[in-house]
């Protein structure tokens, strides 16, 4: 394909990959979890060698690790449960389908509040979706945040 990103066909192809990217969250999401997991006992024991043998070089690294890795557990199970409900939402969104207010016969003023008060359920999903991804981009973007202010501030003080 070619590289032109102003092509239909390519702007086609970044539209389908945008909509079927949860599955790719959620595989990054699971892996990393059980990743960081495993390693935050590690990075503890080395912060805790660090701290205690005075070496502030050895120190400072290891807790930018760790916050960092606390940050990103905490936001990927948030990420990993919100998923979970979407995926939800959407297998009861095939079966219940929308209500139909005709059939059930209300008078109009009781009709016409349902319909204000009773969102569509695919508003549900769709709000749903927004905040997965934006959880999901926000938990890698505060990660970067949380090493660029390190750095920045093992320079001012460097």
């Amino acid at each position: 394909m070619s590289n032109n990103y102003k092509d239909s066909k390519f702007k086609d192809l970044l539209d389908k990959l945008q909509q079927e990217s949860w599955q790719l969250e959620l595989l990054i999401s699971g892996f990393a979890i059980f990743g960081l997991i495993t390693a935050i006992p590690h990075i503890r024991t080395a912060m805790v060698f660090a701290q205690n043998d005075n070496e502030p070089f050895y120190f400072i690294p290891t807790l930018i690790a760790f916050t960092a890795c606390s940050i990103l557990i905490f936001n990927l199970l948030i990420h990993v449960i919100l998923r979970g409900l979407w995926i939800g939402a959407l297998g009861l969104r095939y079966v219940s389908g929308d209500i139909d207010f005709e059939k059930l016969n209300y008078q109009n003023k009781f009709t016409s509040y349902l319909k204000k008060k009773i969102i569509s359920f695919d508003k549900y999903v769709a709000t749903l979706e927004t905040y997965c991804s934006v959880l999901f981009a926000i938990s890698f973007l505060l990660i970067f945040y949380v090493i660029s202010i390190a750095l920045v501030l093992l320079c001012i003080l460097g």
